[in-house]
């Protein structure tokens, strides 16, 4: 995989499914067996939304939701690093809404309301001090967004993180190619947050801060020369990322 394709025109489920599979490709070292459900796994998370729900919905999933599972739903790099993809039997049901998503110390969830339930591709809304917040129009950009959150968290390949200074940060943004997808909301919806993609990597710009995910152990380097004249205060260094 090329990583610019992530600039692709995402708007088509398919497609975002589609690049979900080349990242997993790209980065993953995993057998390709083992990155999505097995489809009695995912029938099974089907067959017990009665109960989950306590009867407000029936045995069904949307189509968005087991393609997901079905596709990369067990492979951490692109569920699991940070926060963690709920699996198809372990879905829970708070003020409404089913949780499929849930953040690493349980200060916030990520779910579909129960009456979205019956569409193919449903919004996604996030708990927020108490309220439900709208996160994505539908599963399938959720799965991009949680894909490419992980996988820079994981660092693919060859993990490195640090902070920048302001010119590197717009240097970089300059630079770089800026991804069509688009951060977690949670906790600050309004930060400065956006991916940038390269051939040799994915990165995660969180206000000052850079997660990058890598294909080779040069990355820093090759991120120190078109960072400048900026300066990358690196806090982990590229190191090969164990599966």
């Amino acid at each position: 995989m090329v990583l610019s394709q992530i600039t692709w025109e995402l708007r088509d489920p398919e497609t975002r499914f589609a690049v979900l599979l080349d990242l997993a490709n790209t980065f993953s070292r995993a057998p390709r067996r083992s990155w999505g459900y097995p489809a009695e796994a995912i029938e099974l998370g089907r067959q017990l939304m009665p109960i989950v729900t306590g009867g407000a919905a029936g045995p069904s999933l949307p189509w968005a939701l087991a393609r997901w599972y079905s596709t990369v739903g067990r492979l951490p790099e692109l569920t699991s690093t940070h926060n963690q993809l709920k699996s198809p039997d372990d879905l829970e049901f708070a003020e409404g809404v089913v949780v499929i998503y849930t953040e690493n110390q349980h200060c916030t969830v990520w779910g579909i309301p129960v009456e979205t339930l019956d569409q193919d591709d449903p919004p996604i809304v996030f708990a927020d001090r108490g309220r439900w917040r709208h996160e994505a129009d539908s599963v399938s950009s959720f799965a991009l967004t949680v894909g490419l959150s992980e996988l820079c968290l994981h660092g693919g390949r060859f993990k490195c993180s640090g902070n920048m200074d302001a010119s590197a940060l717009a240097t970089l943004r300059s630079t770089l190619r800026l991804a069509p997808v688009a951060p977690l909301r949670w906790s600050a919806p309004e930060r400065d947050a956006f991916f940038l993609v390269d051939d040799k990597f994915v990165l995660l710009v969180e206000q000052e801060f850079l997660y990058v995910a890598g294909l080779d152990d040069e990355v820093a380097e090759y991120l120190d020369e078109l960072a400048a004249p900026g300066r990358i205060s690196w806090s982990s260094w590229p190191r090969a990322v164990r599966v």
